[in-house]
């Protein structure tokens, strides 16, 4: 059985870590942002989107 401090590392201390991590890739990605990766990934949508509607 679950004892009460396993009970209270699941229930909030997770949530906080997950939410940190979450936070601390966030500014990772706005300091290390590359254009060329979004120019690249909107035209593999568009030509993905483009190609199902010829089909």
């Amino acid at each position: 059985m679950i004892s009460a401090t396993h009970l209270h590392a699941i229930i909030i201390h997770f949530p906080v870590a997950l939410l940190m991590v979450g936070f601390l890739l966030e500014i990772i990605v706005v300091f290390i942002k590359n254009d060329s990766f979004f120019k690249i990934l909107h035209k593999e949508v568009s030509n993905n989107l483009i190609s199902k509607h010829i089909k």
